[in-house]
């Protein structure tokens, strides 16, 4: 008797403790993005795409190594064709750098700048996917552009110096993946699709 009393409450003990633990989870938790009320600043020497002096602005923080990144630049160039009032102003953040080599081609994309050439030299990045030093010059003289002076930029350390300043604004504003929107310094929550950026943008005034 004595035994079966004490299994009892060995029982009930255990129960209550299974009662009180804290609710488990079927899934893993998931990383939860930052969510913070800063938004990005525009500079004047971020990498524009559309009119400078547009009334609104979608700023993404892009990868040239990033699959979605290329896939939304045709979602965007719709909108820059079919409105006038709407800018995106690019923020390279080459977090892919350490598994696909993304930073050279953030490096080439900033130095094409310099010589007026950023708008065709970010759609053909996205487009070809240059991912050696020599696929990079080729997508240069491609486009046309003064091959010493690209090459004597490439080495300029203030290049990758900006680079890195994108890469601290992004953790200022909670971002840590790409591609990340924000419009008119809101971020964008949805999923971007055309729909989305459609909704968004109805909306501005």
């Amino acid at each position: 008797m004595r035994r079966a009393f004490f299994a009892v409450l060995i029982i009930a003990g255990a129960a209550a403790l299974w009662a009180m633990r804290p609710p488990t989870r079927t899934t893993p938790d998931a990383p939860q993005l930052p969510r913070t009320a800063a938004a990005p600043t525009v500079a004047g020497d971020d990498l524009i795409l559309g009119p400078r002096n547009a009334a609104h602005t979608i700023v993404e923080f892009g990868d040239y190594a990033c699959p979605a990144c290329a896939d939304i630049q045709r979602v965007l160039d719709g909108i820059l064709e079919s409105r006038n009032d709407v800018r995106v102003v690019w923020k390279d953040l080459p977090h892919l750098a350490g598994v696909a080599q993304s930073l050279p081609r953030h490096v080439a994309a900033r130095c094409a700048a310099r010589q007026d050439a950023f708008p065709a030299f970010h759609r053909a990045l996205f487009e070809q996917q240059p991912r050696t030093d020599a696929e990079i010059t080729a997508l240069a003289t491609q486009l046309g552009l003064n091959m010493t002076a690209f090459a004597t930029c490439q080495r300029d350390p203030s290049i990758t110096a900006r680079i890195r300043a994108n890469e601290q604004e992004a953790a200022r504003v909670g971002v840590t993946g790409t591609p990340e929107f924000f419009v008119d310094g809101k971020r964008l929550e949805a999923t971007p699709t055309p729909g989305a950026f459609d909704t968004v943008l109805k909306n501005l005034r």
